[in-house]
């Protein structure tokens, strides 16, 4: 998820640097047509989409009572072998396994336990438990639901209380059925990684967005000491050479 969520940033990032000085140069007349620039679309297109997407197979393959994680990677490897931006592992690793090109360079992932993961379900007994819960902030965050985004909905103990002519009424068997039900089909965590990602990027297009780059200049986290190689790669993974490269052909 967290590299997923770099490409996004770095897409943004190319978005409002690359595109839009492209942009300018042509209301300046400057014919930019040889200047490129590596766009990663593509590979956010090759996890996001749908029907066909990363994240919409993994949900779809959690649909499945013989699914393995196995047969999850089979799956993107039937679909994404001639991408650009995937890799079928061909040498056996003991485990299932699939490789990413991403903007920094290859990932090898480690396809055990993504189901399980990505259900990321609690036993219904275990629910009720906490719902019964002598404290009232694990009772108010177990009534409570998650948002399409992952966040909890939290219904406090107020606002769950029934009242009939002025007295508490006790929620039946069939309202707390209800209650273990909705936990227990909360979005899955990719479904909410999406949502979460799609609400971050409309929340810094409606702003005018202003980028830092954080660099480590050593290993070891000494003053005064700035490895070349080091930091030279990571002003490349973070776009800021490519940034440099377009800013001088313009």
């Amino acid at each position: 998820c967290i590299n997923l969520a770099h490409e996004q940033l770095q897409h943004f990032f190319n978005k409002h640097t690359f595109q839009m000085e492209l942009e300018e140069y042509a209301k300046e007349g400057i014919d930019g047509r040889t200047i490129a620039f590596t766009d990663n679309g593509p590979l956010l297109s090759m996890f996001l989409d749908r029907p066909v997407g990363i994240l919409t197979l993994l949900d779809e393959e959690c649909t499945f009572p013989k699914a393995t994680d196995a047969t999850f990677v089979e799956k993107l490897d039937g679909h994404f072998k001639d991408h650009a931006f995937y890799k079928v592992v061909v040498r056996s690793l003991g485990h299932p396994a699939f490789t990413i090109v991403h903007f920094p360079g290859e990932v090898v992932y480690n396809g055990t336990n993504f189901l399980e993961k990505n259900r990321d379900n609690l036993s219904g007994d275990i629910v009720e438990v906490l719902q019964a819960s002598q404290m009232d902030i694990v009772q108010d965050m177990f009534y409570g639901e998650i948002t399409s985004t992952g966040h909890i909905a939290i219904r406090k103990r107020e606002e769950r209380a029934k009242t009939h002519r002025g007295k508490d009424v006790e929620p039946t068997a069939q309202s707390s059925e209800m209650v273990n039900k909705a936990n227990r089909k909360a979005p899955s965590l990719s479904a909410q990684f999406k949502n979460s990602l799609t609400d971050l990027v409309e929340k810094m297009t409606s702003c005018y967005p202003h980028f830092i780059r954080c660099i480590k200049p050593n290993l070891t986290q000494q003053p005064n000491n700035f490895v070349d190689a080091f930091v030279k790669v990571q002003l490349g993974y973070t776009g800021v050479l490519e940034a440099t490269r377009i800013r001088q052909e313009g």
